[in-house]
C-alpha cells in the first residue's frame, strides 16, 4: 500500500518560502516541489475546494497567505469591487486561500485593448499557492470567473498572460482562450510583503473566449 506523508503547517510553510526565498533547482527544485504538490493534493481530498468572491472580513487573510508572491489585494482592489468594477475570486481549501484572480468588468485595463476588444472582460492576476499547482485550481478559478461573465450577459471573457509563462498560455489555450496577435504591456499596482505598493509592468499577450454558457442561454425559445 502507498503512504502518504502528511507532514505539518510549519514545514509546509518552510517549503514555501525556501523555494520562494532561495530558488532551487535541478533534483532538489523537484523534490521540493513533489512533496509540496503531494500535500496540496490531500489537503484537497480532505477538504474541497471553495470558489467565492473574498468579502472584506477576509481579506487579511488572504494578504498573509500572498505575502511572499507578493501580488495582495489592495486597499483600492477593495474599493473597486465595493463599487462594482472588478470582482476578487478566491479559492479557499478550509479556511486556507489557495488561490487568487481579479476580474474587470468593464473591459480590458489596457487602453490599446479596450479599443480592440470593448467591453469584454478581463480575467488577471490569476495565482495559485505552490503546493495547489497543477491540481485544476486556476482552470476553477477560471471558469467561475467564465459563468459569472455568462450572467452578467457577456458573450465573452478575455485573460492576458506574460509572454514569460508559456505554461499558463498552453493551459489557457486548452481551455479555449484565443490569442490575440497584437501584443500588449500589462501594466498593475500591488501590494508587496511590507505593505509598499509595487507597479508591475509586463510584455503580455491577451486571449479571448467566447462563452458557451452564454450562447446556450440566447439559444432558448
Amino acid at each position: 500500500m502507498k503512504r502518504h506523508w502528511t507532514g505539518d503547517a510549519s514545514l509546509i510553510t518552510s517549503l514555501e518560502r525556501s523555494a520562494l526565498l532561495r530558488p532551487l533547482r535541478g533534483p532538489a527544485s523537484r523534490l521540493v516541489s513533489s512533496v509540496l504538490k503531494s500535500l496540496g493534493r490531500q489537503a484537497l481530498a480532505r477538504r474541497p475546494l471553495v470558489i467565492e468572491e473574498i468579502s472584506p472580513g477576509r481579506i487579511d487573510t488572504a494578504r498573509s497567505s500572498f505575502s511572499q508572491a507578493g501580488d495582495q489585494p489592495t486597499p483600492l482592489d477593495l474599493q473597486l469591487q465595493s463599487d462594482g468594477l472588478i470582482s476578487i475570486l478566491a479559492g479557499w481549501n478550509g479556511t486556507e486561500p489557495v488561490g487568487l484572480c481579479f476580474v474587470h468588468w468593464r473591459g480590458p485595463r489596457d487602453a490599446s485593448l479596450a479599443v480592440r476588444w470593448p467591453g469584454v472582460p478581463e480575467i488577471y492576476r490569476l495565482r495559485v499557492a505552490r503546493r495547489f499547482r497543477s491540481l485544476g485550481v486556476g482552470t476553477r478559478l477560471i471558469r467561475h470567473a467564465e459563468i459569472m461573465a455568462a450572467q452578467r450577459l457577456m458573450p465573452c471573457i478575455g485573460m492576458g498572460v506574460h509572454d514569460d509563462n508559456p505554461r499558463a498560455r498552453e493551459l489557457y489555450v486548452r481551455l479555449g482562450y484565443v490569442p490575440d496577435p497584437v501584443p500588449f504591456v500589462d501594466r498593475y499596482t500591488t501590494a508587496r510583503s511590507d505593505g509598499q505598493e509595487q507597479r508591475i509592468e509586463a510584455r503580455s499577450t491577451f486571449l479571448v473566449k467566447r462563452l458557451a454558457a452564454f450562447e446556450q442561454v440566447h439559444a432558448l425559445p
